[in-house]
C-alpha cells in the first residue's frame, strides 16, 4: 500500500556497552572543530556562494571584497576563507564496491569540507514517463558527490524507500534504483485529482522537516535537491494562498538552518501534450491545451518560488538536466566561509537577519540569511540530559562527542526477534593539562526506528566510566551489548554524553536482521577482535552472549603484529551443520585465504544460526588498505559472502 504519509526520513537508537581499550590511531580530538573557525554562541559562520553573470562560481575574492551586516550594522569580519572541493567522477560500479566496504558508522569528520546533501524525490508530483530523467539525474549527482559527503534519499510518498543519511554511495545508489518502485501515482499537469492540495501540503511538509533535521549540522555547507514537478495550483486561488503559506514555514526552517534548496523540473522544456498521462489524445481542444500550459506555468512558478526563497537556484526548462545538476554541485563547491562577532551582541534567543554584499559589481551574492542568537546571560548551562536529548533530537549526526558504531545480527529468539550485537565506540582527546585519570557518568539513549518512523525499540541508561587518558593521543573505549529486534530493515540512532565534557554526540547505522524462514543462506555481518587478553572492564561485564568469546572493536586500522579474531554469524531456513567458511584477506600486494571453522549458535523459533570463526596473525603483511571477504557454503552449492575494508600500519 501507498504511504502517503509525509517521510520520516530522520531515523534514531541507542545501546549499550562493555570494555575499553586504548587505541593508538589519531582521531579528531572531542574539541576539534572543522574548518578552523571559532565556535561559540556569540560566533556567526557564513557560507556564501558568489556566482558571475553566466552563473558561474567566482573563486578570486578576498576578505575586502566581502561586506557583512548584522540588524543594519556593518560587521568586522574576522574569518576568512575560500573553500574547494573537488568534484568527483565516479563510476557507479566503483561507487557500489567502495560502499560494500563500509560496516562500521561514525560522526567523526572525514574530511573538514565534508557536506550535506538530501535528494528529495517527489513521487507525489512526478508521473511514469519522467522515470528514466528522474534515475539519470539521481545517479550524475552521486557519482559527483564527494566520497566525504553525507548524502539521504527523501521519497515524499514513500517514506518506506528513502536512505538515512550516508556516505556509503552505493546505499544511496540502491536508493536510487527503487524510483520505479515509488512514481506512478503522482499528479500529471491536468489538475484533475481531489488529493492536490493535501499532496501538495506533504511536499511543503518534508521540506520543512528537512531543513529543521539539518539545523544541528555542523558541515560546511547544506543542500537540498528538490526533484518534481510540484502542484497545478494557482497562486491566487484559495488553495494556493494556503500552499504558499504552508511553503513559508518550510522557508523560515532553510533559513534558520541555513539551507540553501535548488529545484529540478525533470521534464526539462515540456509541452502540454507531454504534461499528461494520455498526450495529445487526452486534450480535447485549443481552450483544454491552454489551461494546461497555465497549470505548467504554475508548477514552474512555484520550483522558483522555492529556490528563490531559500538561497538555492531553479533549474526549469533545462534540456541538458545533467549539465544543471553540474552547475548546482560545482556552485555547492566554490564557495566561501565568514566568520564574525556580532556588534553589539545578540544574546536575546532570537533569529536575525544578516546581509552580506560584494564589493565587485555584476555578481551574485546567495548566502544565510540569519542565525539564531545565544540565550540571554544567566539563563542556566543546559543538563547533560536535555544536552543529549538536544543531539538526538537532531536529524543528522552530532559530532561534538566521537563515537564509531557497529550492529551485526547473531541469533534469533524465541519472541521471533533477532539478537544484535551493538558495539559503540567513546573518544577522549588526549591530555593537554597532564591529568589523566578520567572518572565520568556515560548517559546513552537508544532509538530504533523502522522505515515509516515507527519507534520498534528504545533504552536509555546512565553508567560509570574509570580509566587514564594518554599524554600522546587520545582514548577510545568500547562497550557492547545485545538487543532484541524486529526482523527487516531498521535504522539505529545510537547517542552518548559525557558529564565530565559536556558534550554529546550521534550515530545513525542501518541494520537488517535477516529472517531465516524468508531467504535462503545469509551472512549477516562481520565481527573483528583482537586475539589478546581484555583489559579492565570500563563499565559493565556479561553483556555478552557466551558464544562471542573476545571483545569487539569497531575499529578497522590495526598493527601488523596484532592477532585478528573474526566472527562471521549465517543465517539459514534449513539445516547448516554441512556449511563451510574461507576467510580472505586480499591487499594491493598480497592475497592470504584460510579456512573457518563453523559451529552451531543457540537459535529460536525454529530457525538454524551457525557462527563461522578464525583466528588470523597479521604479522609479516606490509602495511596498507586489505578487504577482508568471508564466503560461506552449504552443501547443495548455495552461497553467500560479506566483506569489510580494514588497514594494516
Amino acid at each position: 500500500m501507498r504511504d502517503r504519509s509525509v517521510a520520516n526520513l530522520f531515523v534514531t537508537l541507542l545501546c549499550g556497552l562493555a570494555t575499553a581499550r586504548g587505541q593508538s590511531q589519531r582521531l579528531p580530538a572531542v574539541g576539534d572543530q572543522y574548518p578552523v573557525f571559532r565556535g561559540g554562541t556569540d560566533y556567526v559562520r557564513v557560507d556564501v556562494v558568489v556566482t558571475d553573470r553566466n552563473d558561474k562560481p567566482v573563486t578570486d575574492l578576498t576578505a575586502g571584497d566581502f561586506t557583512i551586516f548584522d540588524r543594519g550594522t556593518r560587521q568586522s569580519i574576522t574569518d576568512f576563507q575560500a573553500i574547494s572541493v573537488p568534484i568527483a567522477q565516479r563510476a557507479t560500479e566503483a561507487i557500489r564496491l567502495a560502499g560494500s566496504d563500509l560496516d562500521v558508522a561514525t560522526n567523526e569528520f572525514t574530511s573538514p569540507n565534508s557536506r550535506v546533501w538530501v535528494l528529495v524525490v517527489d513521487d507525489l508530483h512526478i508521473v511514469e514517463s519522467e522515470i528514466v530523467q528522474v534515475k539519470r539525474v539521481l545517479t550524475h549527482c552521486a557519482q559527483a558527490f564527494s566520497a566525504d559527503d553525507e548524502v539521504a534519499v527523501v521519497f515524499v510518498g514513500r517514506s518506506d524507500l528513502g536512505v538515512n543519511f550516508t556516505r556509503d554511495s552505493g546505499r544511496v545508489l540502491n536508493a536510487i534504483a527503487k524510483v520505479r518502485d515509488a512514481v506512478g501515482f503522482g499528479h500529471d499537469a491536468s489538475g484533475r485529482s481531489p488529493t492536490i492540495a493535501a499532496d501538495a501540503r506533504a511536499t511543503a511538509d518534508v521540506l520543512r522537516n528537512i531543513a529543521v533535521s539539518l539545523q544541528a549540522s555542523a558541515r560546511v555547507r547544506r543542500a537540498i535537491l528538490y526533484i518534481g514537478d510540484q502542484p497545478t495550483l494557482d497562486p491566487f486561488s484559495l488553495d494556493g494562498s494556503t500552499y504558499l503559506d504552508q511553503l513559508k514555514v518550510a522557508f523560515d526552517a532553510a533559513r534558520r538552518s541555513d539551507v540553501a534548496i535548488y529545484t529540478l523540473d525533470p521534464r526539462g522544456g515540456v509541452t502540454a501534450e507531454e504534461a499528461i498521462r494520455g498526450g495529445i489524445g487526452a486534450i480535447s481542444d485549443s481552450d483544454a491545451r491552454a489551461k494546461i500550459a497555465a497549470q505548467i506555468g504554475f508548477q514552474q512558478d512555484w520550483l522558483s518560488t522555492i529556490a528563490i526563497n531559500t538561497g538555492g537556484r531553479a533549474f526549469i526548462k533545462r534540456s541538458n538536466l545533467a549539465a544543471a545538476v553540474d552547475e548546482m554541485i560545482a556552485e555547492n563547491s566554490r564557495f566561501y566561509l565568514l566568520g564574525y562577532d556580532p556588534q553589539p551582541p545578540a544574546r536575546d534567543g532570537k533569529f536575525h537577519d544578516i546581509k552580506v554584499e560584494v564589493d565587485r559589481p555584476g555578481l551574485r551574492v546567495r548566502a544565510r540569511q540569519g542565525y539564531v542568537a545565544s540565550e540571554p546571560k544567566g539563563t542556566d548551562v543546559p543538563a547533560i540530559q536535555n544536552i543529549l536529548e538536544t543531539a538526538m533530537s537532531a536529524g543528522v549526526d552530532v559530532s561534538a562527542l566521537p563515537l564509531r558504531v557497529l550492529a551485526t545480527p547473531l541469533t534469533t529468539t524465541a519472541r521471533g526477534m533477532a539478537s544484535v550485537l551493538l558495539t559503540v565506540s567513546v573518544t577522549y582527546p588526549a591530555s593537554t593539562d597532564g591529568s589523566l585519570a578520567i572518572r565520568d557518568r556515560i548517559h546513552l539513549e537508544t532509538l530504533a526506528l523502522d522505515p515509516d518512523g515507527r519507534v520498534k525499540g528504545q533504552n536509555s541508561r546512565t553508567m560509570r566510566f574509570s580509566g587514564n587518558a594518554f599524554e600522546t593521543h587520545d582514548l577510545m573505549f568500547s562497550v557492547s551489548q545485545i538487543l532484541a529486534l524486529p526482523f527487516g530493515q531498521l535504522t539505529l540512532r545510537v547517542g552518548a554524553a559525557s558529564e565530565l565534557l559536556g558534550r554529546a554526540g550521534t550515530v545513525q547505522i542501518s541494520v537488517s536482521a535477516p529472517k531465516p524462514s524468508a531467504r535462503g543462506l545469509q551472512v549477516s555481518g562481520i565481527v573483528l577482535g583482537l586475539n589478546t587478553v581484555a583489559p579492565q572492564a570500563a563499565l559493565s561485564e556479561g553483556m555478552l552472549p557466551a558464544f562471542v568469546e573476545f571483545e569487539p572493536t569497531t575499529s578497522r586500522v590495526f598493527e601488523s603484529n596484532d592477532v585478528l579474531r573474526v566472527l562471521v554469524p549465517l543465517f539459514g531456513r534449513s539445516a547448516l551443520s554441512g556449511a563451510t567458511a574461507q576467510l580472505t584477506l586480499d591487499g594491493e600486494r598480497i592475497n592470504r585465504s584460510q579456512p573457518m571453522s563453523v559451529r552451531e549458535l543457540p537459535c529460536s523459533g525454529g530457525f538454524r544460526c551457525v557462527a563461522a570463526e578464525a583466528t588470523m596473525p597479521l604479522n609479516q603483511l606490509p602495511a596498507g588498505h586489505y578487504t577482508l571477504e568471508i564466503t560461506a557454503r552449504l552443501a547443495s552449492g548455495e552461497a553467500a559472502a560479506g566483506r569489510t575494508a580494514l588497514e594494516i600500519r
